[in-house]
């Protein structure tokens, strides 16, 4: 196994453990040989931002229909595909609850 594949899955790995959606398509894209471009045209949208958006984890979450076209395009499994998107929502929420809780995320009120 090259020494690319091999730092592919570890990157992977650790996106999966962190919850990382956007990192973890990102990696998944690169793997697959696509560019955003590639991918944009695959979904048959105008422009490639929106997953530049979703790699930085800079727009929300990705639509349902589009992460499960997704998992498709890059030959993902759709177990693993589920248990990043559990782990990347369930952060989400808990810092929407501390904001609303208590004005800041816990890392900030620990620091």
């Amino acid at each position: 196994m090259s020494t690319k594949k091999v730092k592919e899955i570890d990157l992977l790995q650790e996106a999966i453990q962190a919850g990382d959606l956007g990192n973890y398509l990102r990696v998944a894209r690169e793997k697959a040989g696509l560019s955003q471009g590639d991918v944009a045209k695959k979904l048959k949208m105008q422009q490639f931002q929106s997953i530049s958006q979703w790699e930085r984890n800079a727009s929300g979450s990705v639509p349902i229909k589009t992460l499960l076209k997704l998992v498709e395009i890059y030959a993902l499994p759709i177990e693993e595909v589920y248990e990043v998107l559990l782990k990347y929502q369930s952060k989400r929420m808990e810092e929407k609850l501390e904001r609303k809780f208590f004005g800041k995320s816990k890392n900030k009120r620990l620091a």
